[in-house]
């Protein structure tokens, strides 16, 4: 299996949906000399500024238009400090070559959005940004409690994984976003105690999507 992970691309014309479907074209067009297209992805990691927080929702229409289900995962991160002056949003993506299952617990809400909580690409599980927000009634959780809100992540991380057909020591990468002032240290035991075999990297960023999140992990697994 062919895995292709992507930097960053932006531009800096155009409104928030323009320079997202710009975004994704361009992604296209670098997976292209791989052999893979826009429905080889598995995840995008949106970085959107934070004075166009309410604009996020704009990039569902062109996800639409140019995705396929099944929708790859997603993940959305807000910057102060665009990637060049003038870009509003800059996309990071992963493709994979092979078939793509989608993996959900049976959380409704993804009926209705253009991203999985989990796509399975040959024995990889790759996964969307988890935030403290409960599946089901869509309400942030533990607002101000970091290790509550971890702890929160780190089940619906199992949720998924295990209906892949894994379980928490296939969790083998974990990228966790945290905001100013959340301590990635406080976490550090119970994410060890939960994912052992899990490479970790840290990433500060300037907020996340919804103003209660403290924290949002990426995971990726490798099933046995």
């Amino acid at each position: 299996m062919t895995i292709v992970r992507l930097p960053k691309v932006y531009t800096t014309s155009g409104d928030f949906a323009g320079q997202y479907r710009w975004c994704l074209n361009r992604v296209a067009e670098l997976l292209a000399p791989h052999g893979l297209g826009l429905d080889s992805l598995v995840l995008t990691t949106d970085f959107t500024t934070t004075a166009t927080r309410a604009d996020y929702p704009r990039c569902g229409r062109p996800r639409r238009e140019l995705l396929s289900a099944p929708y790859p995962g997603a993940a959305g991160i807000l910057v102060d400090t665009p990637a060049a002056p003038g870009s509003l949003v800059s996309l990071e993506a992963v493709a994979a070559s092979g078939v793509k299952e989608p993996v959900n617990p049976g959380w409704a809400r993804y009926d209705t959005l253009t991203y999985l909580p989990g796509i399975k690409a040959g024995d990889r599980l790759f996964m969307a940004g988890f935030g403290a927000l409960d599946p089901v009634t869509q309400a942030a959780v533990h607002d101000g409690d970091l290790l509550a809100q971890a702890e929160f992540i780190y089940d619906n991380i199992s949720l998924v994984v295990a209906a892949a057909g894994g379980s928490d020591g296939d969790v083998v990468s974990l990228v966790e976003y945290y905001v100013p002032g959340a301590d990635p240290q406080l976490v550090r035991p119970l994410r060890e105690a939960r994912f052992p075999r899990a490479v970790v990297e840290l990433r500060p960023c300037d907020a996340l999507l919804r103003p209660e999140f403290l924290l949002e992990v990426v995971p990726e697994a490798i099933l046995r």
